[in-house]
């Protein structure tokens, strides 16, 4: 029996990745831990209702293989830059270490193109670092960690987020552009995305880390079909 555990899943990509766990025959058990109830009802899932500013407190529940990160937010949302990096650096940290103490077999985790902890970008310096502390975790742990890099996520989310809806509407007609280098600034469907996450999950792998451009996503993506 595989479990599994979604971190983030009443996001875009959380939702695409719940519904292709639930589909997949190998996932037995899928454990969610959610700030609010999914209206969700299915015998291979467990919600946990939980207080994220205390995830310390859960540390029993991610004893499962293989953890799904979508965890994420935008600084509109978060409300400031603090916010923000609390979300997307410190708490994504938090749940790998509690991975890995957990004895976790893989952490999947999204990140963003463009990922840098050294970069002018305040979004892509947080992704950066967060990546770093990450392989950190798993360099003094057994944990594989596996990073998606995804560029432009598109689909249909509960919040209206126009630069995102207007940026998808014009590249849905610039796809002969994003050849070579700029392959990686492709956008990706959030369903692609997750089945990508799914097909990776899935691979043995020698190497305790691999990073994902977005190229390489929409690729497996693909080829689970």
């Amino acid at each position: 029996m595989t479990s599994a555990m979604i971190l983030g899943a009443s996001g875009l990509t959380g939702q695409a990745l719940l519904a292709e766990l639930i589909a997949d025959e190998e996932i037995r058990q899928i454990t969610l831990l959610v700030r609010k109830p999914l209206t969700i009802s299915h015998p291979k899932v467990t919600q946990h209702q939980i207080d994220f500013g205390a995830i310390d407190q859960y540390h029993e529940l991610f004893a499962v293989e293989r953890i799904f990160c979508c965890l994420g937010t935008t600084i509109k949302t978060a409300g400031s830059k603090a916010v923000f990096q609390a979300v997307d650096v410190h708490l994504v940290r938090q749940c790998a270490q509690l991975a890995a103490n957990a004895r976790a077999n893989k952490f999947i985790v999204i990140s963003s193109v463009g990922a840098n902890s050294e970069s002018a970008n305040f979004y892509s310096r947080c992704k950066g670092q967060m990546e770093k502390s990450l392989k950190d975790i798993c360099q003094a742990s057994a944990m594989a960690l596996v990073i998606c890099r995804p560029s432009l996520l598109r689909g249909q989310r509960d919040s209206f987020r126009l630069g995102e809806s207007v940026a998808a509407g014009l590249t849905k007609y610039l796809n002969f552009l994003f050849i070579g280098p700029l392959q990686q600034y492709q956008p990706i469907a959030a369903k692609q995305l997750a089945k990508a996450m799914l097909s990776i999950s899935r691979q043995e792998n020698n190497q305790q880390i691999t990073t994902l451009p977005c190229h390489e996503l929409i690729r497996l993506a693909q080829n689970e079909g």
